[in-house]
């Protein structure tokens, strides 16, 4: 060989090494530089080279990792069994990998998640094989996932177990999902709504103007709609009144708009307040009447039995001695007569009178009302030897002059219906709730069987007779009609010899019963 020729052959093999090189200096400058941890093995799994990402993400140091068998290192936790049977299917099989997930508690820096790339490489230069070994750590990316897929699931769940019909909708206007109380309420099933245009559903009867409208404005204009009344006859389920709430959300997740249709069946309100309205009606017309009545018997019927009284008194006067015992007994009777029918009159004007207009309602400071009614019974307590105890109320919300009357009445009663003993009278309160307040009247009187409990409030019911106890019937029906008229109730307890206790309840609130205007 001479020597141009030797000269030519070397130059070749330099130029040969400089390329072999210039092609590991690049791929090492690759690996360095490569984002995701990197990691190239030998034929026996040892590690000739990582990046410096796999040092970051692996808290690794060269030291320990450079010529290491990869399953012993950092103290042999990378000794995985789904590393090993990739590595094991690379090597046997010459199967490349891509995207092999793996998970693996490691000890410095816990769970992971990974994405594994495995790919076997014949090196010439070196006469042996490679594989490279791409490492993406998922951890975050699985964790947004497990978020996101509780969240849906969350979502999902509230969707399924809220009361009103619910819909989902897609960008189009398609049915993404809705719940068991929308199939339920307009009887459609599962087949024929999931995917359909929600103006297609149930035989396009869904397909109303004013749900058009609603939709229409939710997606051009992007607006939320919170209480949109609508109202649609359904072939199936008939006329239905309905509250609409519209909200448009942009899903991150799938990258597009949903929008929620909640569905308020109000159909039963509605009738519930066309009743109420009718029954307004109805009562106002009642309440025109008893005014007409307590003008009638204001005048035109008390007018004629004070002249009835009157005139026989004044008989009885003038002709006293040309009358006869019997005469005399016949007069007074009629008198007393007349006099228990003015007494009815008058309470059956109190009867018709309560809640007959509408009243202001005020606080009350009870202890000031029964004070002023033991003032006003001042003889009668003094004559029965009466004692009446009370200590501090809460303060309530009402009609004053009604509930100064509700107590007066019950004094009273504890008072007329005594026993042999002097009648004693308990008064407590106390707040039942946030709302209302527990009201106690215990005497010690006469009492009544229990089978009365309910009947003694009842207008004209009474259980004596009018020769030993005077009255006319109405008293405890005034007391029951002020009670519920507040929006309360009103009970009692009692037996024959041990007393009778009136409980009832009234307002601690100035939200009083539908009828009255309220002042706070």
């Amino acid at each position: 060989m001479n020597k141009n020729t030797e000269d030519i052959k070397n130059t070749e093999r330099t130029n040969i090494e400089v390329v072999q090189r210039e092609a590991l200096t690049l791929a090492e400058s690759i690996i360095s530089t490569v984002r995701e941890p990197l990691i190239v093995l030998d034929a026996n799994l040892k590690i000739q080279n990582v990046n410096k990402s796999f040092y970051d993400t692996f808290k690794v140091h060269e030291k320990e990792t450079i010529g290491t068998l990869i399953y012993d290192l950092g103290n042999k936790q990378w000794d995985i069994p789904k590393l090993r049977e990739l590595l094991d299917e690379v090597l046997t099989k010459k199967q490349d990998f891509m995207n092999y997930e793996m998970e693996h508690d490691f000890q410095q820096i816990g769970q992971k998640s990974m994405l594994l790339n495995a790919k076997r490489i014949f090196r010439k230069d070196i006469g042996t094989e490679t594989i490279l070994l791409a490492i993406e750590d998922i951890t975050e990316r699985k964790n947004v996932e497990v978020i996101q897929q509780e969240a849906l699931t969350f979502a999902e769940s509230i969707i399924s177990t809220v009361r009103e019909p619910l819909i989902v909708l897609d960008a189009n206007l398609k049915i993404q999902n809705v719940n068991k109380s929308f199939y339920d309420t307009f009887n459609v099933n599962e087949k024929e709504t999931i995917g359909t245009l929600i103006y297609d559903l149930g035989n396009k009867q869904w397909d109303i103007p004013k749900l058009r409208e609603l939709l229409d404005e939710v997606l051009t204009k992007k607006q939320d709609f919170m209480n949109y009344e609508m109202e649609h006859n359904f072939q199936q389920i008939g006329q239905k009144s309905m509250l609409l709430n519209a909200k448009r959300i942009f899903r991150k997740d799938i990258g597009t708009e949903t929008i929620l249709l909640a569905i308020e069946d109000i159909t039963e309100r509605k009738k519930a307040e066309e009743e109420i309205k009718q029954y307004s009606f109805e009562l106002e017309r009642s309440n025109t009447e008893l005014e007409y009545f307590a003008y009638v018997a204001s005048h035109d019927l008390q007018e004629p039995l004070r002249m009835v009284a009157g005139y026989t008194q004044l008989l009885e006067k003038k002709y006293k001695d040309q009358l006869d015992d019997n005469a005399k007994k016949y007069i007074n009777f009629a008198v007393d007569g007349a006099v228990r029918m003015q007494a009815l009159i008058n309470d059956l004007l109190d009867y018709s009178r309560v809640g007959a207009k509408k009243k202001e309602i005020t606080k009350i400071n009870c202890i000031s009302v029964i004070n002023r009614i033991l003032t006003n019974m001042k003889d009668v307590i003094t004559t029965s030897n009466a004692q009446v105890k009370f200590n501090k109320f809460p303060e309530i919300y009402g009609d004053e002059v009604q509930i100064e009357r509700l107590f007066q009445n019950l004094i009273s009663n504890s008072i007329k219906f005594h026993s042999d003993k002097s009648p004693i009278i308990e008064i407590e309160a106390k707040g039942k709730d946030n709302n209302s307040c527990l009201f106690s009247f215990k005497d010690n009187g006469i009492g009544f069987e229990k089978e009365f409990s309910e009947k003694i409030f009842q207008i004209f019911q009474r259980l004596h007779t009018k020769q030993k106890y005077t009255g006319t019937g109405i008293g405890l029906a005034v007391c029951k009609k002020i009670v519920e008229i507040h929006g309360g109730q009103i009970w009692v307890d009692s037996a024959i010899g041990e007393g009778s206790t009136f409980y009832f309840t009234l307002p601690m609130t100035h939200r009083i019963h539908i009828g009255y205007k309220t002042t706070k």
